[in-house]
């Protein structure tokens, strides 16, 4: 393949997953107005793709501007080696998801599928059935996920990972080219690809089911990307991401002003559309969240040994990148930052991210949001470290340095005793997920149900059933946010009944708990004394309570 072909193919690939993500993102607004207003049809991924088409035809300086990460004089394997990096990571996650976890999310919260399920034609007002306390999740990916099961069938949890891994390949996708912007280097494609694999994170994210939040981060780097040059197009992009994943959206795009310095008319631009964009999802979710007077506890506190808890797993979630970063600015400073604008902004990106992530985990833990800073630290992290190597290594030995880093990637995450656990489930395991599904084929009905076994979130999940313990399910924030909610209020008491029943395998204990069915795992409690399984399978015994 000579060059020029090679530069052809490769602008044609990036040019395909900016058109990819922007036909999510549209795909999410429309979703999101046509759940509060008219109903979600067929006729919304329809429209969304003569949006697209109309938006690249005619206003081809929003779609296809000058962005200097999709016009460089690529090496002449680059289009292979890139098609090669995506078919391994679909592979190796295929693999863990089909191979290791028999097509189950086992360490997966069940969250996302819960709300995709309650999303039919609209957003509905409530958790109900579930739970009757308003419903408050950033509705993205359930929106996506809701139709693809009404037209294809497919289950709600596997459109959850689908749209997880789509999310990933947008993700390494920008990553590599703003890695080549920072630094002006072709070879920093490589470097990017090869830290992003290493970094674990993605994995990490995927296996415990961060669906929201790898799309969001797939669509906002994307974003980045067109911020300077394709305002209109970065500005669809945010909108989608930040109804995904409102809270990491804010960070990135509070990041990307940082990293071009955009001009008034272009942050206004962006910045209406945005808005407009996304005003459903502030009027019919937001608002009341913020009128409830509910609030989640904070914590204040710092002391040497909570700071080390803190730093401790950064280097496990990082990986080799920070070493590798420092390293590198170590040895070769000059070279790294001569002449470059962009590079030293990357930098202090990441040391903002890692920075926020230390004080928000150390002052307020409870609040859950600081990781989000941990993830953009890191990957601002990557481009960093991806931009100083490429300009920092001398061209003779590129190859041996890229190979290394490659090594060392693979190393530390196929050892990694947290990665295994992780893939081969830490919520439930695969015995209790085939007989949730068997269960939900015997009796389909979603009824409150009681689950003395491993994982009762998912396997109501799987078995399509109501748990009675509200938290299993990663129901806390809503229930947190609507603390005042008598409704929010009964379900936090009676999950701490439950699970301290479950907890000691006290069956007397739930008899004045309303529910339809107990579940009992017998390989790890007896059966309760005087009661006759209406259904056996696979040593689970089944009661229904009349």
């Amino acid at each position: 393949m000579n060059r020029l072909e090679n530069n052809y193919l490769m602008n044609v690939l990036f040019s395909f997953t900016d058109q990819f993500a922007l036909f999510l993102s549209a795909w999410i607004i429309f979703s999101l107005w046509a759940g509060y207003t008219i109903g979600i049809t067929w006729m919304i991924p329809l429209a969304t793709i003569i949006f697209v088409f109309c938006l690249h035809h005619f206003k081809k300086k929003w779609v296809d501007g000058n962005s200097a990460a999709i016009t460089f004089d690529f090496s002449p394997h680059s289009f292979h080696a890139m098609i090669l990096l995506t078919l391994f990571l679909v592979a190796t996650l295929g693999y863990v998801f089909f191979g290791v976890q028999g097509g189950y999310d086992l360490s997966a919260d069940a969250t996302p599928s819960a709300a995709g399920k309650l999303i039919q034609t609209t957003i509905p007002a409530t958790y109900a059935p579930y739970f009757d306390v308003p419903f408050f999740y950033q509705p993205g990916v359930p929106l996506l996920i809701s139709q693809l099961h009404q037209v294809t069938g497919l289950p709600f949890h596997a459109g959850g990972w689908l749209l997880g891994v789509l999310g990933i390949i947008l993700l390494v996708y920008a990553i590599t080219r703003l890695a080549i912007w920072t630094s002006g280097k072709k070879e920093a494609l490589f470097f990017a690809a090869a830290l992003l694999i290493g970094a674990r994170l993605i994995f990490v994210d995927l296996f415990v089911g961060e669906y929201p939040l790898l799309l969001g981060l797939g669509l906002s780097f994307t974003a980045i990307l067109s911020l300077r040059d394709r305002p209109v197009m970065s500005a669809i992009l945010f909108a989608g991401a930040g109804i995904t994943h409102p809270y990491v959206a804010g960070i990135l795009f509070g990041f990307a002003l940082f990293l071009h310095r955009p001009t008034i008319t272009t942050i206004l631009r962006v910045s209406i559309i945005g808005f407009v964009a996304v005003l459903p999802l502030l009027v019919f979710m937001f608002l009341p969240a913020l009128l409830s007077g509910g609030s989640t506890p904070l914590e204040h506190s710092l002391s040497v040994e909570s700071f080390l808890r803190t730093i401790l797993p950064l280097v496990v979630f990082l990986g080799v990148v920070p070493i590798v970063s420092i390293l590198v600015l170590g040895m070769r400073m000059p070279a790294a930052f001569r002449g470059n604008l962009f590079l030293p902004r990357a930098g202090i990106l990441a040391a903002l991210g890692v920075l926020l992530y230390v004080i928000l985990a150390n002052f307020f833990p409870v609040l859950l949001l600081h990781s989000k800073f941990l993830e953009a630290g890191a990957l601002f992290t990557i481009i960093f470290a991806a931009a100083a190597l490429s300009r920092a290594t001398p061209a003779r030995i590129i190859v041996f340095v890229l190979l290394a880093v490659l090594l060392i990637g693979f190393f530390i995450n196929f050892t990694s005793n947290d990665l295994t656990r992780l893939a081969h489930g830490s919520k439930t395991g695969i015995r209790e997920a085939a007989f949730s599904e068997w269960f939900s084929r015997v009796e389909p009905l979603p009824e409150r149900t009681i689950f003395f076994a491993r994982g009762p979130g998912k396997m109501a999940q799987y078995s399509n059933k109501i748990p009675v313990d509200a938290t299993s399910a990663n129901f806390t924030l809503a229930l947190h946010l609507f603390s005042r909610n008598p409704a929010a209020q009964y379900y936090l008491s009676e999950t701490t009944i439950v699970r301290e029943a479950v907890e000691k395998g006290c069956f007397s204990c739930v008899e004045k708990i309303p529910y339809h069915y107990l579940v009992v795992d017998t390989r790890l409690y007896a059966l309760p004394n005087g009661m006759t399984p209406d259904y056996w399978h696979d040593d689970f015994a089944v009661f229904i309570k009349r």
